[in-house]
């Protein structure tokens, strides 16, 4: 099934992932997003005016918006997204946004610039995330008590499950003392 707009009614979704898929249907191009209404996995097949305007919102894994079809001028139809984000690493991602970079030279855009290219603040929150879920993964690696030989590809495997689980529920990994690995 699909989520079905009526109009001036508003339906509040969550995108657990924030991507989506070009589709060709028998509405035209369309765009295909994953998203939960009241904690059911749905698609929504987004015109090309409401997917520009889910793109202008920042849509990302864990957002969270109150979607409205709404009539305009002449009897036309438009949409109005409101609503907080609330994705999984938006934490580690504005926190970024503040600080001085490791690695390169501030812009006053908020980019940095490393080896010729400019991160933006946001690049640079995920990549300090996938920091620590790769570093997480090592430890369970070198912590388990098996006499099993771990690969790099093995610790790259888990790090990135670690991660996307993380998006997936909201979670914003931490660094954390005290671990037994």
């Amino acid at each position: 099934m699909a989520i079905k707009f009526e109009t001036n009614i508003p339906a509040k979704l969550v995108f657990p992932w924030g991507d989506f898929r070009e589709v060709n249907s028998h509405y035209g191009q369309q765009c295909a997003y994953t998203v939960e209404q009241a904690g059911q996995r749905d698609k929504l097949f987004a015109t090309a005016g409401l997917h520009h305007k889910l793109q202008e919102a920042g849509v990302r894994a864990g957002s969270e918006f109150t979607i409205t079809k709404i009539e305009i001028e002449g009897n036309r139809k438009d949409w109005r997204i409101e609503g907080e984000e609330t994705p999984a690493l938006v934490a580690v991602v504005q926190q970024q946004q503040h600080a001085a970079p490791a690695n390169g030279k501030a812009g006053s855009n908020g980019h940095t610039q490393k080896h010729g290219h400019a991160e933006s603040a946001d690049f640079q929150g995920l990549k300090q995330a996938m920091q620590l879920c790769l570093n997480a993964a090592y430890g369970v690696c070198e912590g388990l008590e098996v006499d099993l030989p771990f690969t790099t590809e093995d610790v790259r495997a888990l790090g990135i499950t670690l991660f996307l689980e993380c998006s997936r529920k909201g979670i914003q990994p931490q660094e954390a003392e005290g671990l037994p690995f």
